[in-house]
């Protein structure tokens, strides 16, 4: 029930009893896609994660990275 699943009790063959998760309804939008296994709850919390390290100031600029990038595919499109 817990994952999901909805269990059926029986008696003699004859359903007498369902045992189901609450209604979506009931539920946020987060929880139920964890109910239905279309999310992972998290482990841990964001607050506990460290900052970002400072970028190396060395280091070309992502601008710099996608010119070269593109340079090169423009290279290889006149060959083809």
């Amino acid at each position: 029930v817990k994952d999901g699943e909805t269990l059926r009790v029986s008696e003699f063959g004859k359903v007498v009893a369902l045992l189901s998760p609450l209604p979506a309804e009931k539920l946020s939008t987060f929880e139920r896609l964890v109910r239905e296994g279309r999310a992972i709850a998290p482990k841990r919390s964001l607050k506990d994660r460290k900052p970002p390290q400072p970028a190396d100031p060395n280091a070309p600029s992502t601008q710099e990275i996608l010119d070269e990038i593109r340079a090169d595919a423009s290279k290889y499109a006149r060959l083809i």
